[in-house]
């Protein structure tokens, strides 16, 4: 397996930095601060932005795990379906998926 290197870093916190500029959108839309004029064009934008932002998560997570992208690598450039592309990420690596942790309410200033 291939170690991670410098530029695989960078490339990771450009996809984060994305994502979060997309997830700032759907939040605009979300609260009115941001408007087409069309509800609908409105609904399929934030859905746009969302789906792209899960493509970038699963190319954030490829870019720094280079031995998962090698497992990968026959078809996935051509996929375009974020849900396959995520699937794919699970079977070659299990623990792929963040676990969420339950905020502890113990101790000072929690």
């Amino acid at each position: 397996m291939r170690t991670t290197t410098e530029a695989d870093k960078i490339a990771y916190c450009r996809c984060m930095e994305q994502i979060k500029r997309r997830l700032g959108l759907i939040r605009a839309l979300a609260s009115g601060a941001v408007r087409t004029g069309d509800k609908g064009a409105d609904a399929e934008f934030a859905c746009l932005q969302l789906r792209k932002a899960l493509e970038l998560l699963a190319f954030a997570a490829l870019s720094v795990n280079k031995g998962c992208h090698e497992k990968l690598r026959k078809n996935f450039e051509t996929e375009w379906r974020a849900k396959r592309i995520l699937e794919r990420l699970r079977q070659a690596h299990p623990d792929f998926y963040p676990v969420p942790l339950i905020p502890s309410s113990q101790g000072p200033g929690r």
